[in-house]
């Protein structure tokens, strides 16, 4: 379900940036779970995005996927790591 899920969040046109950033937070979060950590990492290390929060997210991403992990995590948990 994942993957289909990716396939279509890039099919989807949207003019309003936002919307965008939301949808490539959604796409990160999928690469990950889907086991695709090299391409988290090549895809998304030049990325910047207007909110604080939806970067240390991307960030996050990226560093879990340096360490091959796939699991579950909660924005909570990105909070936390930001306030250090």
């Amino acid at each position: 379900m994942r993957k289909l899920a990716l396939q279509s969040i890039d099919k989807i046109e949207t003019e309003s940036d936002a919307e965008k950033e939301n949808l490539e937070i959604m796409k990160v979060d999928l690469l990950r779970r889907t086991l695709q950590f090299e391409k988290v990492i090549s895809e998304f290390k030049d990325v910047l995005m207007e909110e604080k929060i939806k970067n240390d997210i991307i960030t996050f991403q990226i560093e879990l996927s340096m360490k091959k992990d796939s699991e579950c995590h909660t924005v909570k948990e990105v909070v936390k790591k930001a306030e250090f």
